[in-house]
């Protein structure tokens, strides 16, 4: 897998370009922060992230209004708020396929939408985080959050430890 080096290139939401490639997801989210593992069946999808591979790494997903993965989406399938995401390991299978390992950046609104290429591209604009001021009260409720998780961990024979030791990780409450 190609592997994003974080030392090398500093990719935060205070870098995200004005247009950036979409693609579009089914029965799935991505939230600011999160990890997800994608697999890549369309070629206009494996393009647009061959693309994105060559620079910055960044695209939007864009949830579906539709549940079928196998058509080709236009703008009016698309919700018009999203994550932007950085693609943090890519590997492509034999058969045209991509895998991918993305995280979330930011949450952004759909300005215009763009066809310029094979695939769908985005003017977005980036949303702010709305923790308006309550860092004391989302840093007790978390807390509280953590505990209770770790207890139902505790208590569940079929959970792994390791789904204990994972909510530990989690910094913010955004």
């Amino acid at each position: 897998m190609d592997d994003l080096r974080h030392s090398s290139r500093n990719i935060t939401s205070d870098n995200i370009p004005d247009i950036i490639p979409i693609l579009p997801i089914v029965e799935t989210n991505l939230f600011p922060k999160m990890v997800l593992p994608l697999v890549l069946i369309q070629n206009e999808a494996v393009e647009l992230i061959d693309e994105a591979m060559s620079g910055n790494r960044m695209l939007g997903l864009l949830l579906s209004k539709r549940s079928d993965i196998d058509s080709k989406h236009t703008a009016d399938d698309l919700y018009r708020i999203g994550t932007v995401a950085v693609i943090l390991k890519m590997s492509k299978m034999e058969d045209d396929k991509a895998q991918l390992l993305i995280q979330g950046l930011s949450r952004f609104r759909v300005i215009k939408f763009l066809q310029d290429k094979k695939y769908m591209q985005a003017q977005i604009g980036v949303m702010e985080s709305k923790n308006n001021g309550k860092n004391k009260e989302n840093r007790a409720l978390m807390a509280n959050i953590i505990e209770q998780y770790e207890k139902i961990v505790s208590l569940s024979p079929g959970l792994p430890s390791e789904m204990g030791h994972m909510i530990k990780s989690l910094q913010e409450p955004n």
